[in-house]
């Protein structure tokens, strides 16, 4: 059995988005699924490897309200081995896919290091907060980064993210 570790459904509810669950803390996720709730039917959107001896690691992932789903994507040739003190991550990037998963728009340069599970999307698509893995002395993180979809500049805000949630929620 396979576990779901993140995903959402598209706006019109006829489909929904996964990634999978990969043993171990801060584990890499490689690649986003759609799934037909009416056959069950599960299909590669986004491939964990779509070429030999490479690799993409997904987080993130928002669909969008115009069918097309927004994730933070990062292609590398080595998956990384979470668990030591120096973990090696390939920078994330912010990409739209279209919506039949045939077209990856990159939305700014990849700067982002894992972005783990904190990832809050704006409803109305325009960006999203990740943590920005700036910690203090007691290991608190004291940053996180707007990443406006529009492919701007990121911006940094000085809040944790432990306690951040939208204001309409």
């Amino acid at each position: 059995m396979t576990t779901v570790s993140s995903g959402g459904w598209s706006a019109d509810g006829k489909a929904i988005y996964v990634t999978m669950y990969q043993p171990g803390y801060m584990a890499p996720i490689l690649g986003l699924w759609r799934g037909d709730p009416a056959t069950g039917e599960l299909t590669s959107y986004i491939p964990a490897s779509p070429a030999e001896g490479k690799f993409t690691l997904v987080a993130g992932v928002h669909p969008g309200r115009d069918g097309s789903v927004y994730a933070l994507l990062a292609t590398t040739d080595k998956i990384p081995e979470v668990g030591g003190d120096n973990v090696a991550w390939p920078k994330f990037g912010l990409y739209r896919v279209s919506a039949d998963g045939k077209q990856i728009q990159q939305l700014g340069n990849p700067n982002n290091e894992n972005p783990g599970d904190v990832v809050l999307w704006t409803k109305d698509d325009s960006g999203a907060l990740i943590d920005a893995h700036s910690v203090d002395a007691n290991n608190v993180s004291t940053a996180m980064l707007w990443l406006p979809s529009d492919g701007g500049p990121a911006v940094t805000i000085p809040a944790s993210s432990s306690v951040l949630r939208w204001g309409d929620e």
